[in-house]
């Protein structure tokens, strides 16, 4: 991220305010894209890894393109930041800092506790087929909160959401 924040430095140096915002807004759009690939378009165990790898990596390098100062309270923009865009757009941007920052905490706590594993994805599978009828409802929300928290890939959560139907 040091090599980045010298090239900003050395765009905003020349004033070409046109390529810092398209590096501000091209990682938070792959942020944006690749959490709902993780999300709901992972067809296959591998593919869902290499999703949520790539969003890991778009989610740490965000921070080198800073919206706001580290310790800086409300209304502290980057001065990166607050040079390239309006206010209306670092707003926006504010809000998705606090969002990449939510998807970040499930990610990492998801990769934590080892449901990327596929041991854990078996165990789920089997857990859900002992479900009763009684308590199909209450385990197909569970499998939809987990799939917004990267704990089940989406081919999965398809497979076992209509088993539970």
């Amino acid at each position: 991220m040091q090599m980045l924040g010298e090239i900003l430095s050395t765009l905003y140096d020349r004033g070409e305010r046109d390529v810092v915002r398209l590096l501000y807004t091209t990682i938070r759009g792959r942020v944006h894209r690749l959490r709902q690939m993780a999300q709901r378009e992972s067809g296959t165990y591998d593919e869902w890894l290499t999703h949520l790898a790539t969003l890991s990596v778009f989610l740490i390098e965000r921070h080198g393109v800073p919206v706001t100062e580290p310790a800086g309270g409300i209304g502290s923009w980057h001065p990166l930041a607050e040079w390239a865009f309006s206010s209306d757009e670092l707003g926006t941007m504010r809000r998705d800092e606090a969002f990449f920052s939510e998807q970040f905490a499930h990610l990492f706590q998801s990769v934590a506790m080892g449901a990327h594993l596929r041991e854990t994805l078996d165990r789920l599978a089997a857990d859900v087929s002992a479900v009763d009828r009684a308590g199909r409802q209450a385990k197909r929300e569970e499998l939809r909160l987990m799939r917004a928290r990267y704990k089940i890939p989406p081919y999965l959560f398809t497979q076992l959401d209509q088993q539970l139907a």
